[in-house]
């Protein structure tokens, strides 16, 4: 799956404001919560694209 530079760059600021926020809360980077607050907004940005693609495709084929 080939990603476009505008999709690259917000899973780039997802995952850099995500370590961000599991810095500032001081967990361990190998913690099991640093893991979550890191994945999960990834894992909904991810979700979110393929909505909107999976949309964009719908329109295209009407």
């Amino acid at each position: 799956m080939k990603l476009s530079k505008i999709e690259l760059f917000v899973y780039a600021c997802v995952a850099f404001i995500a370590f961000t926020v599991s810095d500032r809360l001081n967990y361990n980077a190998l913690s099991w919560q640093s893991f979550l607050i890191i994945v999960i907004p990834l894992l909904i940005t991810d979700t979110l694209f393929l909505v909107k693609k999976r949309i964009d495709e719908e329109h295209r084929n009407k």
